[in-house]
């Protein structure tokens, strides 16, 4: 519900304003992850390591949520193997919703997202 979008044309210097909001953060001990995708760098543009990339670095912000996957993961091994909507589903949205509102945002970064996969993963 509470998503700040930067776009604009390439160049804009989108990239370094977000790396400057998760730094920020970082500081504040609220960044829970942050992905940077790259299309000339091909293991920083797939789309089937985006869920497990936030997924350990919300495991690693908070051993709440670490082990809310856990417990996902648990019950459902080959998670992993799924389909991307069904890893959000299960391994974010799932884990996330069963934690108790806290006074400070957790917050996720994610940079040049045009460039990860297609407009299909996207999707």
């Amino acid at each position: 519900q509470r998503v700040l979008w930067l776009h604009g044309l390439a160049g804009s210097r989108k990239s370094t304003l977000s790396t400057t909001i998760a730094n920020i953060f970082r500081e504040q001990g609220c960044l829970g992850a942050s992905v940077f995708f790259n299309r000339d760098l091909e293991e920083s543009s797939q789309p089937r390591s985006i869920i497990k990339t936030i997924v350990y670095q919300l495991s690693s912000f908070d051993n709440r949520i670490g082990a809310a996957i856990t417990t996902s993961i648990n019950t459902m091994p080959s998670i992993l193997q799924s389909p991307l909507h069904i890893q959000f589903r299960k391994l974010l949205v799932k884990p996330l919703s069963t934690l108790p509102t806290s006074a400070s945002p957790i917050v996720l970064i994610l940079d040049a997202l045009d460039e990860c996969g297609g407009a299909q993963d996207r999707r």
